[in-house]
């Protein structure tokens, strides 16, 4: 629940930018949809970065007011700060998937979606029981299968899609420009993450209820 209130909030971030893109897109305006891209990605680096401090600085007493298991705390603690520490890469590959979608191209996504859960089950399975690293391992291999996903989409978006292809001069700071694409992508972060408050708010009270998880 934790882990999908963080990062429930910047995947309806990634999308809610792309939106900018397909807007772009629909008048037929190339910079357009290059300086959209570009903003996105500097949003999405630069809040992705700044939340990333916060989850991890938060996680802990968070478990600790779901009432977390002592005997559970430091496995959920190692997990749950791993992958805080690289959600950086589920966003970019979040970003760039729905820029594709934006453009109209949504079954690469899939392609690529479907090939980030192979590769996450099996670094599951090289992370855990060959290098011995648990629930560490668990988390790191999550976030290098996005990781590579990630890179993957961005190379295939640069190859086929010539459209996308930023330039420096598309990544010039422009408040309202920046504005614009916070007005779309913050109301659908909150939207996919608000469920998660409850979640967290009903495993925080279950224990008082029924004396156990």
């Amino acid at each position: 629940s934790i882990s999908f209130l963080i990062l429930g909030f910047v995947s309806g971030l990634t999308q809610g930018f792309a939106i900018m893109v397909s807007q772009r897109r629909g008048a037929r305006d190339d910079e357009g949809m290059r300086r959209s891209f570009a903003t996105g990605i500097v949003l999405t680096v630069a809040i992705v970065s700044a939340l990333t401090v916060v989850a991890v600085f938060i996680a802990e007493p968070m478990l600790a007011a779901m009432n977390t298991k002592p005997e559970f705390f430091p496995y959920a603690l190692d997990y749950i700060s791993t992958i805080f520490g690289g959600m950086l890469l589920s966003a970019l590959y979040n970003q760039f998937s729905s820029t594709l979608r934006a453009i109209g191209d949504s079954v690469v996504p899939l392609l690529f979606l479907i090939l980030a859960s192979i590769l996450n089950a099996g670094l599951d399975c090289l992370f855990i029981m060959v290098f011995k690293m648990g629930v560490r391992g668990a988390a790191a291999a999550t976030l290098l299968s996005n990781g590579i996903s990630a890179l993957l989409t961005f190379i295939y978006m640069w190859v086929k899609h010539p459209v996308l292809r930023f330039k420096p001069k598309h990544f010039a700071p422009d408040l309202k420009h920046y504005a614009k694409h916070l007005q779309l992508g913050l109301p659908m972060a909150l939207q996919l993450s608000v469920v998660s408050v409850g979640m967290i708010f009903g495993l925080r009270d279950r224990p008082g209820r029924s004396g156990r998880w």
